[in-house]
């Protein structure tokens, strides 16, 4: 999704609030597409009590996002969306620092609905996978 409004968050960077906004073929293309992407995504549910959680994150060189879902009825039903572009430090990072940040920010994001409940986090990328998978020993 994120990717998609690349060029709307290009037009708008650096511009004051009142700035004009030169409305190119490529703006009103990803103003478009994203529209039929929101529109094409599942209804966002309510959260249920005892439901099955899960974060899922991405991450992108310029971006990263996530959605939060929850199992009712055997199919994952999406709870809420979180996406936000990088800030130039941050796209200096790893591949594997893109993920862990993916998944850090979308955890900050969505921690009123994560705190205190048992949720799954699923990512893309195997070696931050299998570091998580790894338990300490006391």
């Amino acid at each position: 999704m994120t990717n998609l409004m690349r060029p709307l968050f290009g037009a708008l960077k650096g511009n004051a609030p009142n700035h004009v906004v030169d409305w190119s073929a490529d703006i009103a293309k990803a103003f478009v597409d994203t529209k039929k992407a929101l529109v094409n995504a599942t209804m966002l549910v309510h959260p249920l009590p005892g439901a099955q959680i899960a974060l899922t994150t991405d991450s992108s060189d310029y971006t990263v996002s996530a959605v939060l879902k929850q199992l009712v009825g055997g199919v994952w039903r999406p709870l809420a969306f979180f996406s936000r572009q990088l800030h130039p430090n941050e796209q200096k990072c790893s591949t594997f620092g893109h993920k862990l940040l993916s998944l850090y920010l979308a955890v900050c994001h969505f921690r009123f609905l994560l705190e205190g409940r048992l949720f799954m986090a699923f990512i893309d990328h195997k070696p931050l996978a299998f570091t998580m998978s790894k338990i300490a020993e006391p």
